[in-house]
């Protein structure tokens, strides 16, 4: 703040007017004029004298005072209205020149961010430049191949064999598999097929294939065959799908029990015993498809692996089973020769052949086609 002096004019009674002005910039008339913040006033013997100043804290000794400074952003402390204060004048890091948080619309890229408000696990995708491939899917700014036929939902692609790569770049070499994209809500990746094409690639004693045997079965191009993907192995899921030809009969099941995720169709096939013994109405209700109790169907639920409990227990099941009678003429006994009526393809007491019922097929007397044509078949995606 700028003080101004008060002039003070002192004189001695009788004396001649002794006040000369000091200040810079008088005129050769002898009229100053005061331009300054301070004048001096000359005493009696040529003694100077300094201008009178503001007493500014009222104190009377004359001194004067300058307030502190207030609190600012960047003074290094967090003040009322401010979310942060690192004290420095970076503007991308986790607290901005405006002592604010970084968030995904202040026109910064700051944060965990990798790009201005885009990226990271708390704003949008930054994008691919240049646009990834249909069946690509942008990991941040990156171009990736899909993990399953789920993760290109969102790309509006057709029903078809598509790229995948499960674990990522580095892992595994990627593969093709069959996608659905059409059948409730679409995303479905088709991880086997029984078929009855002549080959009885599912017994009892290729049973492991469900599990440990990793090995791949037939061609993505003739998935009405018997057909196996490695994707059984690979791809987490929360949902089956079985599609039976050529009836179009269809049977949706989530069976995640407490909303969690399966790491793979094998590795859920591990919780189960070989074979498993259930009771009535204790499966997996179907959550969609057009599956109904008919025929010789006893159930539309979905079991694994399930036992013979029908007193010759023999006839054991492997893989997805569903209930049905065989040699009782009602739906009485639990489970009625599984192995034979309502079998994937395995039975326990006939090691080496693959039944073919195909699911829920034999029971609904939906296996209509040719024999050994790749006609009649029950397929099972994952989701």
């Amino acid at each position: 703040m700028r003080r101004w002096g008060i002039v003070a004019l002192v004189g001695l009674a009788g004396c001649p007017d002794l006040t000369e002005a000091s200040s810079s910039g008088a005129g050769e008339d002898g009229e100053g004029s005061t331009s300054g913040p301070s004048t001096t006033t000359m005493a009696p013997g040529g003694t100077t004298m300094p201008a009178a100043t503001t007493d500014a804290d009222g104190s009377g000794d004359g001194a004067t005072t300058t307030g502190a400074p207030g609190p600012e952003c960047g003074d290094g402390n967090v003040d009322p209205g401010e979310a942060c204060d690192d004290g420095n004048d970076i503007d991308d890091d986790a607290c901005t020149n405006a002592c604010a948080l970084p968030a995904c619309d202040d026109g910064i890229r700051n944060g965990d961010e990798e790009g201005v408000d885009c990226g990271g696990p708390t704003c949008p995708s930054c994008g691919c430049t240049p646009a990834c491939e249909p069946f690509e899917v942008c990991d941040g700014r990156t171009c990736a191949l899909a993990g399953s036929c789920r993760d290109l939902v969102d790309a509006n692609v057709a029903s078809g064999v598509y790229p995948i790569d499960p674990d990522g770049e580095g892992g595994a070499a990627p593969y093709d598999v069959v996608c659905d994209f059409d059948a409730f809500d679409g995303g479905w990746t088709l991880i086997a097929t029984v078929s009855d094409d002549g080959i009885g690639s599912w017994t009892w004693n290729t049973r492991d294939r469900f599990t440990t045997n990793t090995t791949t079965i037939g061609s993505v191009d003739a998935p009405n065959g018997d057909f196996k993907s490695a994707a059984l192995h690979d791809v987490p899921f929360q949902e089956l799908y079985f599609l039976h030809m050529p009836s179009a009969i269809t049977a949706v099941y989530d069976v995640t029990l407490d909303d969690s995720t399966h790491a793979s169709f094998a590795a859920f096939m591990m919780t189960f015993a070989e074979p498993e013994t259930w009771t009535t109405n204790s499966g997996f209700a179907p959550s969609a498809g057009t599956l109904t109790v008919a025929d010789d169907l006893c159930e539309d639920r979905l079991y694994i692996n399930a036992a013979d409990t029908d007193g010759s227990n023999t006839a054991h099941a492997a893989g997805p089973t569903w209930r049905a009678r065989w040699n009782s003429p009602s739906c009485a006994d639990e489970f009625d020769d599984p192995g034979i009526s309502g079998t994937w393809g395995g039975r326990a007491s006939m090691e080496n052949t693959e039944m073919a019922s195909y699911g829920y097929g034999l029971p609904r007397l939906a296996n209509t086609g040719a024999d050994d044509q790749s006609e009649n078949y029950l397929q099972m995606w994952v989701r």
